[in-house]
């Protein structure tokens, strides 16, 4: 298991909870190829930012004649200086969570600014937002843990390629707690629907709901009796089971 994007931009800027940090810190002290990458990652933003520093100073006086006669190849440069900023000061500022709309948001944040056409048109599928979300470390054992039922969501499984559990909350807010092989969500008082991704390699995992307990995964396939949706997700309802 080597640590994904995600993590290490986590890793860096201290986001991540103390006992993940030192998991995580554990991992990278004896795997060459993840401290390689957290190292050049590290180089990287430091590059990122030294870059923006040099752009940071007072602009050059310039006559007015001078604008004028030269306007067009002004706003050409100008708004191709203005993306660049834009991008590499959102890239070097945050990081991704899973789901997160930021590639989306810099795109069209670098096509207003060019002046060229949205692609987005009013008959374009608008998808749901994700509210809040997180990637942990999968275990051969794994459990995930919804604090309570709800009055209305659904958890969305499907099988993931990644060594990490994921998961998106939409449309409400809940809060994460991580343990080495559990994953406990508090979802008291939210309606939220989640999309959750299960590592092929997690040969056993099950779902808690309040009292309920679901074995959704035993051995290399989802467990069977589960309902599917047209994109073939296994759907668990986390509203109370009806008598």
């Amino acid at each position: 298991m080597h640590l994904n994007d995600d993590q290490m931009q986590r890793f860096l800027h201290g986001e991540l909870d103390a006992r993940s940090q030192e998991v995580l810190s554990t991992h990278v002290a004896g795997c060459e190829r993840c401290a390689r990458q957290l190292a050049e990652a590290e180089r990287e933003e430091k590059e990122i930012f030294e870059l923006l520093g040099t752009l940071d100073h007072a602009p050059p006086r310039v006559e007015v004649e001078s604008i004028a006669r030269d306007r067009s190849a002004l706003a050409v440069w100008g708004r191709r200086a203005a993306v660049f900023v834009a991008a590499a000061a959102l890239a070097g500022a945050a990081y991704a969570i899973p789901g997160s709309p930021l590639p989306t948001l810099v795109d069209r944040v670098a096509q207003w600014i060019a002046g060229e056409p949205s692609t987005t048109s009013e008959e374009t599928e608008v998808a749901p937002r994700v509210t809040s979300g997180i990637a942990v470390p999968g275990q051969a054992r794994f459990a995930i843990v919804f604090a309570a039922e709800q009055k209305s969501g659904v958890a969305a499984l499907s099988p993931g390629d990644g060594p990490n559990v994921v998961v998106r909350a939409f449309g409400g807010t809940v809060t994460f707690t991580t343990d080495i092989d559990r994953l406990t969500i508090d979802n008291r008082e939210s309606s939220a629907d989640y999309e959750i991704e299960i590592p092929r390699d997690i040969s056993f995992c099950e779902v808690s709901i309040g009292a309920r307990r679901i074995v959704v995964k035993d051995g290399e396939s989802f467990a069977t009796g589960l309902v599917t949706d047209e994109r073939g997700r296994f759907l668990l309802p986390l509203t109370a089971a009806k008598n």
